[in-house]
């Protein structure tokens, strides 16, 4: 699981930087669940519409660091540092899978934010 793991984490990041949200679409199940305090995204079409809205207010979107990374059967955390144009963005993420190497839930939050 752990190089699976790895790579849906990579595959998600290489995508968000590159504004290719039907490849983010692509990563999550069907009837996949995306959830933060501030709204929930349902199915792979919402979830793309929500990291697009998310990303145009950051710019720049790339994967700096994989800060803590952990993966237990179908459970996946991680710590991330991002870089935006605004500054570094440290996320930290928990992705539960559907056993077919989809995400079935996520739940990604933001930790803290270091302008420029």
């Amino acid at each position: 699981m752990a190089a699976d793991a790895r790579s849906i984490i990579e595959d998600l990041y290489a995508a968000l930087g590159a504004r290719a949200f039907d490849r983010v679409a692509a990563l999550y199940a069907d009837d996949a669940e995306l959830v933060r305090y501030d709204g929930a995204a349902h199915g792979p079409t919402e979830i793309a519409e929500f990291y697009e809205r998310y990303i145009s207010n950051h710019g720049t979107y790339a994967l700096r660091e994989l800060v803590q990374f952990r993966a237990v059967d179908d459970v996946i955390l991680w710590d991330a540092l991002v870089d935006t144009d605004a500054g570094i963005l440290m996320t930290y993420d928990v992705v539960v899978t559907d056993g077919q190497g989809k995400i079935a839930r996520h739940v990604p939050t933001v930790r803290g934010y270091w302008g420029q």
